[in-house]
């Protein structure tokens, strides 16, 4: 079956060969490309295309066609094609090539024409040289105006990298039109029609599409626009590509598409196309009467209604990876043929990786198959796939082809209308239908949930969960307000007892707000107590769930009317079925009985559906079913029934009964509660009454004389700006405020406590004092909310009915006229103390009594208003001086990272003693800093003094000025020494370089003047010394000669050195010096030697024997000979360690110890000078090499022939197993070799 094996091998994505690989193997890329042209299969709007773009070429019109698609349409494939057709017409085409710029490109087309036209080798090669030379030569005279590089060596540096593709600019396309009309002269000189350039994959020449680009595509099109020649430019884009053209460059697209050969192949596949490429692959590889029919009829039309439908599938890649998977699976031994079952079995089980952008058809079989409907029969399966390969539709003569008629109809019977839809072809899958979708999405979710159902419905332990998740929010919706909805105080979750429990708080009669009810939901067996919370609550419901179908919904309260338990029958029959408006959705759920279990599993896989995205119509209907299905269930959850049981007669059913049931118990269990909480702004009303008890006196705060004045004043006692209006706003506090008269300009109100602040004061009256915990419970159990009984201490506390001693609630005596007094001196002190406009202020409140002649009553009032006054600007005096110790506190943690960041250390030099001093005494201060500094930050007490926090953040910032100039300064004496030492390098005196060294002497000694005679604040000095610093900076830059000579000196000095050590080969370079960089250059040279000396070192363990056989003693030699070795190496690795301080000179230890280890391994092993060469040449071609993975071939060329391959291989194995170097063998993919 070797035809097969074929089309199994063929690729679903065709390769696109780079510019490299046309040029360097042009035979591979020609085979390949022309086997793919055998089984190419050309659609009709592409035969057009192609007929016009070749007679376009032929009559010299220059023509530019365009060819668009995504990802898996075939670009490469029809760009392929038309290669072949350009060569079968005599025009000379360049193949399908990806280039990343148009150098590359020159070159793919330079290297195609070499190889297809040998004999005019010299004129293109004349012709590609011209070019190359033509744009080096452009970009040298630009580097050389705008950065004076010599015009010869940019010459040579832009050509390298133009031959190599590296370089694009604006200027290459005039090059490179002036290359393809040589190009065409000599296709026509050796007699082709004409000349084609087929540039694939566009996007990779585009690049990020920057304005050099752009540009030098501008220039190409319009230059090719104006000449006539039988030259054609073919390109393939993606439509992103084509989208960022059209944005950024829409002029070129617009004459790109002026020659009418511009074309989007993603419409042109229709679904004749599978069985078109089978037949042209059954022809082109002659196969047989037994291959043919390895996949029928039915597939291939299966095949192309997808293929033709680019939402599902990726057109022809699909298409053929289909086709190469028939080809795979076919068994010589069964000869199975591949059906439409299978096309959609190699979906779902990813054997078929082209299935769409999305993956629509797996996606939804996959979901399809999960429902138990499905499950139940294997041919109903089968059925399903079937289905849904056609996606036109599946005719019934199909289905019987395969023994399933039956399951058709089956289909076809229950599910058509919501799964199923019926075509004119046959069945198909209403979600694969891109138009005649029904509209009705909930008969879909319906008909889905049908499909899933099961005996048992809500499983045990998913039932709580649900009636949670759904009855629950029903019987207590969200809070809108105090009085109207519920909100959460603790959340119901799962318990460990395996119960739903939580605490809400909410409003179902106005009559009793605010209840506090505790929730639990749980299975009906359960047996131990529930352990939900119950603390500080009005009532507890438990909703036990039964899911026995023949039990009995109940409710039981317990006689303290604390407790309600409900048990739920969810799984009995409904008594009642559903009416009118959702009658129809039984029939959805035949032939299972409603009943609310049922309802709540639908509701609940409902719920699972998103359906934000539905059209609005969807979206409503599903909305208004899901509202009816809510209201049925609670009312057969929740019927009249259920509450006869408890004498608490309900008319309504559901969410109505459940709220009267919640008003009854409450009015039985407090008969004679007055809400305090009336209004749904009654907070804010409590605000306002409370603000205006504190303004009056206390016989007017228990009513026991009215409010008297102007309507204005009265009405900004309780905060309101303007008093129209008044007297509805004070209707809304009921009897807590009475309106007495309210005529012209004059007003009088009374305000009456709340009866329960008099039985508060009553309640303590006799208990002689309680806690404020026990009024609380005290108010809670008189059916007061819990918001209400501390609302209500607070008026009795303001109305003086109560007060507070300590932690204890006190009935208030009279106070003495002694007691007064005292008061009084208090108050002036702390008046005082806040400054004379403070006691002007209060000095009709703090004026002397007679306490013969003033009531202590009013006399006490009148020092409370006083105290009040002075309290309130105590609080603001602390507020400022609080939000001072806060921005301080701010600041400091601010800066506490600095000031625990250690200080640079100064640099060697010739300021480091001056600077080391500098650094000592900053950290003096920070060390005296940092403890007090966090302590404060850490735990901002009001015992330490504000004057001493302020000194300490006064402290800080100066430090922090200083250590930020020390680093500055830190900076400079580096920057500093780094000159004077190259300064030393170069032992040249000439009269620049003595100038240069004297200003830099100068630069010194004024820097350490200032830091000797001036101290700390000569640290502000550092800009101006850094501007000095860097003038001589530039000046040593511009010594090029000098520093180049000083340079070349100190490298042949150590290449000496190195070659003495270790017989290095002549060839043997240093790196050369960048004058552009000084330190580096010598940074490099250091890390060379340092490498280079490290590698040889390792290479002297090759000297030594392996021999297993030698003696022990000679054994335990080599081990320390080895020990010694990797130690060297590890010390001459490192070039601060291998160089002597301050110099380029290695250290002589290292030298002596080097020579002497050479002479040991010389004793030990007798070596010959071929031996100790090979060693010398192979320690230099290593040293050359950089750090990381190399290619063998380098390594080869450094040796050139100084070391055999066979003996080059035998070291570097032995390296290997040494651990010395690491070997990788790297195999190189198709087309890469």
């Amino acid at each position: 079956m070797n035809h097969l094996s074929d089309i199994a091998a063929k690729a679903p994505i065709v390769p696109t060969f780079s510019a490299r690989s046309l040029r360097d193997t042009s035979a591979e890329v020609r085979d390949v490309y022309e086997w793919h042209a055998k089984t190419y299969v050309e659609q009709p709007a592409l035969a057009e295309l192609r007929g016009s773009f070749l007679q376009a070429v032929q009559e010299a019109k220059t023509p530019k066609a365009c060819l668009i698609a995504p990802f898996g349409y075939g670009k490469t494939a029809s760009a392929i094609g038309l290669w072949h057709a350009c060569r079968q017409a005599g025009v000379l085409a360049i193949p399908p090539v990806s280039c990343g710029s148009f150098t590359e490109l020159a070159d793919a087309i330079y290297g195609w024409l070499a190889f297809t036209l040998p004999e005019s080798a010299q004129t293109l090669a004349q012709a590609y040289d011209a070019f190359l030379v033509s744009s080096a030569e452009s970009l040298a005279r630009h580097d050389e105006r705008e950065f004076g590089i010599p015009f010869a060596q940019a010459v040579v540096a832009i050509r390298d990298k133009l031959e190599r593709g590296y370089l694009d600019f604006a200027d290459v396309s005039i090059n490179l039109l002036a290359f393809l009309e040589q190009a065409t002269r000599v296709a026509q000189s050796a007699c082709y029609n004409g000349l084609v350039v087929i540039i694939d994959e566009f996007q990779q020449l585009l690049g990020n599409a920057n304005k050099g680009v752009l540009t030098a595509l501008r220039q190409l099109i319009w230059g090719l626009r104006v000449r006539k020649l039988p030259f054609g430019l073919v390109f393939t884009m993606d439509p992103d590509t084509e989208r960022t053209l059209a944005d950024r460059a829409g002029d070129i697209l617009h004459r790109i598409k002026d020659d009418g050969l511009y074309l989007d192949i993603r419409h042109i596949y229709d679904h004749t196309f599978p069985a078109r490429l089978w037949q042209q692959y059954a022809d082109t590889l002659s196969l047989s009467d037994a291959e043919r029919q390895v996949i029928d009829w039915p597939t291939l039309e299966a095949l192309g209604q997808l293929c033709e439908r680019e939402d599902l599938s990726n057109g022809p890649r699909t298409v053929i990876n289909v086709l190469q998977r028939t080809a795979a699976s076919w068994d010589q031994t069964f000869k199975a043929t591949y059906t439409p079952i299978n096309l959609i079995d190699d979906l779902l089980s990813g054997q078929i990786r082209f299935d769409g952008d999305r993956g629509i058809i797996p996606a939804l079989v996959a979901e399809l198959l999960n429902f138990p409907y499905f499950q139940r029969s294997q041919e109903r399966s089968a059925a399903l796939k079937l289905i849904a390969a056609f996606p036109r539709g599946c005719p019934e003569q199909v289905a019987a082809r395969y023994g399933l008629s039956q399951a058709w109809n089956e289909l076809n019977d229950d599910l058509r209308g919501e799964i199923i839809t019926e075509t004119d072809e046959g069945l198909a899958l209403i979600e694969l239908q891109r138009v005649g979708r029904p509209a009705n999405r909930l008969n879909i979710l319906l008909r889905r949930y049908w499909m899933q159902i099961t005996d048992q419905q809500l499983l045990a332990e998913d039932a709580a969960r649900t009636f949670r998740d759904i009855v629950i929010p029903l019987l207590f919706p969200s809070k809108v307000h105090d009085l109207n909805g519920w909100s959460s105080i603790v959340d119901i979750e799962l318990t460990a007892d395996n119960t739903y429990a939580g605490i809400i708080e909410g409003t179902s009669s106005t009559s009793f707000p605010l209840r506090r009810i505790a929730l639990s939901v749980r299975d009906a067996n359960l047996t131990s107590a529930p352990s939900e919370p119950a603390d500080d609550v009005d009532l507890t419901l438990v909703f036990a769930i039964d899911l026995k179908p023949e039990s009995i919904s109940s409710l039981r309260i317990t006689d303290d009317l604390k407790l309600a338990i409900f048990t739920m029958a969810i799984s009995k029959v409904a008594q009642h079925h559903f009416h009118n408006s959702i009658r129809w959705i039984a029939h959805y759920l035949s032939p299972h009985p409603i009943s609310p279990a049922i309802i709540l599993s639908l509701l609940r896989y409902l719920r699972r559906e998103p359906i934000a995205n539905l059209p609005e119509r969807d979206r409503m209907r599903i909305e208004d079913a899901v509202s009816r299905l809510h209201e049925w269930l609670l009312a057969e959850l929740f019927s009249t029934s259920l509450f006869t049981a408890v004498t608490m007669p309900v008319v309504s059913a559901g969410a109505g009964a459940v709220k009267e049931f919640l008003f009854q118990l409450f009015r039985k269990r407090w008969p004679d509660y007055q809400p305090l909480a009336r209004t749904a702004n009654w907070m804010a009303l409590m605000r306002d009454y409370q603000q205006a008890l504190q303004s009056l006196a206390p016989a007017a705060r228990l009513g026991q004389q009215p409010v008297t004045g102007s309507k204005s004043h009265i009405a900004a006692l309780f905060g309101q700006k303007r008093h129209a209006g008044f007297d509805s706003y004070a209707r809304q506090h009921g009897d807590l405020l009475r309106v007495e008269k309210w005529q012209g300009d004059q007003a009088v109100i009374r305000l009456h406590p709340h009866p329960m602040e008099l039985q508060i004061a009553d309640q303590v009256r006799q208990h002689g004092s309680c806690s404020e915990q026990d009024i609380y419970s005290f108010l809670r159990q008189a059916g007061f909310a819990a918001a209400e009984a501390t609302q209500l201490l607070t008026l009795a506390l303001l109305r003086g009915l109560i007060q507070k001693d300590g932690v204890q609630l006190t009935v208030p005596l009279a106070p003495t006229p002694i007691e007064l007094a005292n008061q009084l001196q208090m108050l002036k002190k702390r008046a005082q103390a806040l400054g004379s406009e403070v006691v002007d202020r209060l000095q009709a409140l703090l004026a002397d009594f007679d306490p013969d002649t003033e009531h202590g009553a009013l006399v006490a009032w009148r020092l409370d208003q006083a105290e009040q006054h002075i309290v309130q600007l105590e609080q603001e005096r602390r507020a400022a001086l609080q939000a001072h110790r806060d921005r301080l506190r701010n600041t400091m943690m601010r800066h506490l990272p600095q000031l625990s960041k250690a200080l640079p250390e100064p640099p060697e030099g010739p300021l480091f003693n001056h600077l080391a001093a500098v650094r000592r005494e900053l950290v003096k201060v920070q060390h005296h800093l940092q403890g007090p500094v966090t302590a404060f930050v850490t735990n901002p007490t009001t015992e330490t003094p504000l004057e001493t926090i302020d000194d300490f953040a006064r402290r800080l910032e100066n430090w922090l000025q200083q250590a930020n100039y020390y680093e500055h300064w830190v900076i400079f004496a580096s920057e500093l020494a780094r000159l004077q030492i190259a300064l030393d390098r170069i032992p040249s005196t000439n009269s620049k370089l003595s100038t240069l060294r004297q200003e830099l002497a100068r630069l010194i000694r004024q820097a350490r003047a200032i830091q000797a005679e001036i101290g700390m604040q000569g640290l502000a000095e550092i800009d101006h010394l850094r501007a000095r610093l860097t003038m001589l900076r530039r000046q040593f830059d511009e010594l090029t000669d000098e520093r180049r000579a000083a340079y070349e000196q100190a490298a042949a000095q150590l290449r000496e050195t190195l070659m003495a050590l270790f017989d290095l080969p002549a060839s043997f370079t240093l790196p050369p010096y960048q004058a552009a960089n000084d330190e580096e250059s010598y940074r490099i040279l250091k890390r060379t030697v340092a490498l280079t000396l490290h590698r040889a070192v390792l290479l002297l363990e090759l000297s030594l024997s392996d021999d297993h056989n030698q003696p022990s003693v000679q054994r335990r030699q080599l081990g320390s000979l080895r020990k010694q070795i990797r130690n060297l190496a590890t010390l001459t690795r490192d070039p601060d360690k291998l160089f002597a301080p301050e110099t380029l000179t290695i250290q002589p230890e290292l030298i002596q110890r080097i020579q002497k280890l050479r002479e040991r391994i010389t004793l030990q092993q007798q070596l010959d000078t071929t031996t100790m060469k090979h060693h010398a040449a192979l320690a230099a071609a290593l040293s050359d090499l950089p750090v990381g993975p190399s290619d063998l071939s380098s390594l080869l060329a450094k040796l050139n022939g100084a070391v055999s391959r066979s003996e080059l291989l035998h070291k570097l194995l032995q390296l290997h197993e040494r651990g010395i170097v690491r070997l990788i063998i790297d195999l190189p993919g198709s087309g890469h070799a």
